[in-house]
């Protein structure tokens, strides 16, 4: 058997094992975007409430998403705005215990803040 047949062999268990979906996929439930022609199949098996999506978020929000990324945004697009909200409150919170400390080393952290909650603003608004 040469070497190039080898890639025909049936995978060992521990293949398998390496094949296995991620934690930050859910699987076993079908939902209306896996029928969408015009949604990618991979949109609509990631796991809403893992770090993954949390990053597509953030990429969105900053405008890095890539053409896929908003594909699967879009598909969850509850999620997505769920999401949006959860960091434009922590970020408002982080606003307000900064300003309350009053520290005059502080202004670049209030201004990165800000800026942040402007982005989240913008996207929560499109």
């Amino acid at each position: 058997m040469s070497q190039d047949d080898s890639l025909f062999d049936n995978p060992t268990e521990d293949e398998f094992t390496e094949l296995a979906p991620s934690d930050d996929l859910a699987i076993g439930t079908v939902s209306a975007e896996m029928t969408d022609p015009d949604v990618d199949p991979g949109a609509a098996i990631i796991d809403v409430d893992g770090p993954r999506f949390e990053t597509l978020v953030e990429a969105a929000a900053w405008g890095e998403a890539t053409p896929a990324d908003l594909a699967i945004l879009n598909a969850h697009d509850d999620a997505w705005r769920r999401v949006l909200i959860a960091r434009l409150t922590e970020t408002d919170e982080a606003l307000d215990r900064i300003r309350s400390l009053r520290r005059p080393d502080d202004q670049q952290v209030l201004t990165d803040l800000e800026l942040e909650q402007r982005m989240l603003e913008i996207a929560l608004d499109r």
